[in-house]
């Protein structure tokens, strides 16, 4: 084989593929699925009990999973799951390095299905850092106008929107660190640059940590919280007993738990 130890034939290659990319595919869309519940419920207040509708339910829990699945068919079709030269099946055209209008006898539609699956991970990065930014956004602007209707001689500790931003870069930066290299390595195939050893290593140790790298974002979170829970809910209480201050312009008046929520981050990953 072309492969140290390579171990396998066509089918297994097919079904390692498949089950590759449907499953990373699967996983950068239910991160940005996650980042878009946030916005939906923090900044446009959503009610939960709309979330739990089935047709709701069905777009954010079923749709992305049916549709990178309906996507890796098209590959097993084009027979377009092939040795990559990097220890993995991936979209490749066989034999490997081949060009689609010459000698490639399988794979052909291989280096578009590749591109298409690249401008998916970029649209969902760029998805997931548009959303932190503007939970950030919204925390900030709830506070700037709180600031109005301080008493006199009180500051407002900006505690908030501090930890959406730093919580918000953690989790938008687990993304891009899990995915960039990975992007950058695509591009450059595309462009028939010369592969790049080191490139390759970082995407193999960073792709299978992405689950490791949400958990630590998940706990560092939780971990920095626990003294900082009283002295929070003393927060919420202030905001939401001077809610009437609210009603007479265009924000909302927040209620306590809205508040306590307003860090999408402290709760689930």
């Amino acid at each position: 084989g072309v492969a140290w130890q390579a171990i396998g034939n066509e089918a297994s290659c097919n079904v390692q593929g498949f089950f590759f990319h449907t499953f990373a595919q699967a996983a950068s869309f239910y991160n940005t699925m996650q980042a878009i519940y946030y916005v939906l419920t923090v900044c446009y207040n959503i009610k939960e009990k709309k979330i739990r509708k089935p047709l709701v339910r069905f777009w954010f829990l079923v749709f992305p999973l049916i549709s990178v699945i309906g996507y890796n068919i098209w590959p097993l079709v084009d027979n377009a799951f092939s040795y990559s030269g990097r220890a993995v099946c991936s979209y490749e055209p066989y034999p490997l390095g081949c060009k689609a209008e010459n000698n490639c006898t399988r794979g052909k539609s291989a280096n578009t299905i590749r591109l298409y699956n690249t401008f998916f991970i970029m649209a969902c990065a760029g998805i997931i850092v548009i959303s932190v930014i503007n939970l950030w956004w919204f925390v900030w602007r709830t506070e700037k106008a709180l600031e109005n209707y301080l008493v006199e001689g009180e500051r407002l500790n900006r505690t908030q929107s501090n930890k959406v931003a730093i919580q918000g870069m953690y989790y938008a930066g687990c993304f891009l660190i899990t995915y960039g290299f990975w992007i950058v390595f695509s591009i450059r195939k595309f462009l028939e640059l010369p592969v790049l050893y080191w490139l390759l290593v970082l995407i193999h140790v960073f792709i299978p940590l992405q689950g490791f790298l949400n958990a630590f974002v998940y706990f560092r979170q939780n971990l920095a919280e626990i003294p900082a829970r009283r002295s929070l809910t003393t927060f919420g209480r202030k905001i939401y007993a001077r809610k009437n201050i609210f009603n007479s312009s265009k924000l909302r008046a927040p209620t306590e738990s809205h508040i306590l929520e307003t860090n999408p981050f402290h709760s689930a990953i």
